[in-house]
């Protein structure tokens, strides 16, 4: 297992009347290289899991693993840990303070100690990983971007440390059709040309699921499902939709379409998948 927990269970103000048991023994894992999307209603859990897998947060009982060894709690232990895990909250762009791009993706390197000439080699890595071009980026200030520019540079501030996994906290949150579209095609880049570990939180089903091996369910602090993709947003449909998901539409559509005859699939959740269904029916029509 490259990244997972066992029994995690974290509690917000123990000890007091306003207790509160965020997670409840959350157990699953990842293999290197494979994608997951964590989705729940708001409030299962799925930030207080992300701080957990980042180190950010301590377990109040079970553990989180990663590379295959129980994360600890020394100061150096996380330093390296947040070297190798990259994490970019909701909204990213909001933590923005320095006074050019350059600067702010060259934050985290500086950190690490890196000399100038190796800090500019990551600032350039990583502003072409996501697709921005260096000469007319790099002095601009950050609060003078696009929406979907400044996104973009807060993940390339992360991609600089060149993690080996990549958490995204809702990244499509506040992004017109155009800027979800560029992201989409950013994360399918970093994990089939580079390779990275990703775990998506998002209600965004439709436009990511495709590209998700894996899913995570919480509710209510507790793990529901975990399993293949197909397997829960096609057989965990009508559950789902009881805890107060919106499965992708695309989905709904198709079942509708079974429901009024159609010989079809209903294991569709994305428009690619939808199509291919759909093409079937020339025959039946036929």
């Amino acid at each position: 297992m490259f990244i997972g927990t066992e029994e995690l269970t974290h509690i917000y103000s123990p000890g007091t009347p306003f207790a509160c048991e965020s997670l409840q023994r959350v157990s699953f894992g990842l293999e290197k290289g494979e994608a997951a999307l964590l989705i729940g209603p708001s409030g299962s859990g799925k930030t207080t899991l992300i701080q957990h897998l980042n180190g950010l947060l301590k377990p109040d009982a079970g553990r989180v693993i990663f590379d295959g060894k129980p994360l600890e709690a020394g100061d150096q232990s996380l330093a390296n840990l947040r070297k190798r895990i990259g994490l970019v909250f909701q909204m990213p762009e909001e933590l923005f303070f320095s006074e050019s791009v350059f600067d702010e993706i060259a934050f985290a390197p500086r950190n690490l100690g890196l000399s100038e000439t190796d800090v500019q080699k990551r600032v350039l890595g990583a502003l072409a990983k996501v697709g921005l071009e260096a000469g007319k980026f790099l002095t601009r200030h950050p609060f003078h971007l696009s929406s979907g520019q400044k996104r973009l540079v807060a993940i390339a501030a992360v991609l600089a440390l060149e993690p080996e996994l990549l958490i995204l906290d809702e990244p499509l949150a506040g992004l017109d059709y155009a800027g979800q579209n560029n992201l989409i095609a950013l994360m399918k880049k970093l994990k089939e040309e580079e390779h990275l570990t990703l775990i998506i939180s998002t209600h965004h089903l439709e436009e990511i699921a495709a590209l998700a091996e894996k899913v995570v369910v919480l509710y209510r602090g507790k793990l529901i499902f975990y399993g293949n993709t197909e397997q829960i947003l096609c057989d965990k449909r009508q559950e789902l939709i009881d805890i107060g998901l919106a499965l992708p539409e695309i989905t709904e559509i198709i079942h509708q379409l079974q429901a009024a005859g159609l010989p079809l699939s209903t294991c569709c959740y994305s428009l690619a998948a939808a199509r291919q269904e759909i093409s079937k029916l020339k025959e039946y029509i036929r």
